[in-house]
Parts: structure tokens; sequence; C-alpha cells
């Protein structure tokens, strides 16, 4: 594969570097700088290499296994998921969200920062769901979200069917009415 030619920038003085640049360590900061700015900084110690004896195998916890069950992918239903104005103009989401995730979660025995990385986002803006301060808003996370915790947390919208109020007579005026007025008011003018 080709290199690419990346044009780099000081990030002290904004000129363009000419090769690789010089990693400095500036105020406890690591920074790619140009040959006049690297006298502002320290040289930075290269991190030794990676090895099978300085590597760190992160220890995981074991979690508990629910009532999900896997099924094989020629079986899984294909989900598309519509855009959030369509996906919103036809569901909503249910009041009590925060405290369903909540429950879910504390019943598979993880942690909002567990259910973050397998939803892609920090355990923060689960902490935001489960206290309600935030509503879901991105359709795939949500299912992701109904998948993940086996629940449901939107519903269709329930469309109410229009009646026309009751006319009593002469006491009630249409649209139709008022242009003809209108129209009858401007021919007698």
């Amino acid at each position: 594969m080709p290199k690419r030619n990346v044009v780099r920038y000081c990030e002290i003085c904004g000129n363009v570097i000419e090769g690789r640049g010089i990693e400095r360590l500036i105020e406890g900061t690591k920074m790619i700088v140009c040959i006049s700015c690297a006298r502002f900084g320290e040289a930075t110690k290269r991190s030794p290499p990676v090895t099978a004896e300085t590597s760190v195998i992160p220890v995981r916890r074991k979690r508990k296994t629910t009532t999900r069950t896997h099924t094989p992918k020629s079986k899984r239903k294909k989900v598309t998921i519509p855009s959030p104005e369509k996906f919103f103009s036809r569901y909503e989401i249910v009041e009590d969200y925060s405290a369903i995730i909540r429950k879910a979660r504390e019943k598979m025995e993880l942690t909002q920062e567990e259910l973050g990385q397998e939803l892609n986002v920090k355990g923060s803006v689960i902490q935001k769901l489960e206290t309600g301060k935030t509503k879901p808003t991105d359709p795939k996370s949500i299912i992701k979200l109904e998948s993940i915790l086996n629940i449901k947390i939107h519903k269709p919208i329930e469309k109410e069917e229009y009646t026309p109020p009751k006319t009593k007579g002469t006491d009630f005026t249409t649209l139709g009415e008022v242009v003809k007025f209108r129209k009858k008011k401007k021919d007698e003018e």
C-alpha cells in the first residue's frame, strides 16, 4: 500500500513540519512540534515495546447469563432502522423509560459503564438515561439498547380520530361562511 503524504503542523507555531516532527513534553502535554519550537519542551521517553511479558490482559467480569438465547444468523430477522424523522413520526418513547432501563440493567448485573461499552457510549450517557435527564434520540441506539436489555421503550404513536365540533345552528361559523361574508362585503364596496 503506498504511503500517503501527510502534512503535519507544529502544535505551537502552526508552521508546516517537514518529516515526522519532534515529540516534546510541554507543560505536561505531549506535542508534535517543529525544530525551532522543540527547545520549549523536554524530550519524551519512548515507551518500551509491548511483549508477551509486558502486555496487560484486561480482566473481564463474568456476566450472569439471562433468558437471552443465541439464534443462528439464518433465523434472525433483518431489522431495518428508519431515519430519526421517520422513526419519531411513527413511534414515541414510553414515559417511564428511565426506570425500565435501570431495572433491566440491574437485573442483568451490568454496570452503567459496561452497558455503555456495549452501546459504544460513555457510562455517563447511561446514567442520564436512567435518571431521565435525557431521552434516547437515535433510533439505532434505541433498538440496540432494547435488544441488549430485552426491553421495549418505544411504542407506536396512537393517532386520534378527528371529529368536527357539533354545530348549534347559527352559533357556529365555518371558514367557508367567513370567506363568503368577506367576498360579499368586498363586492358591496
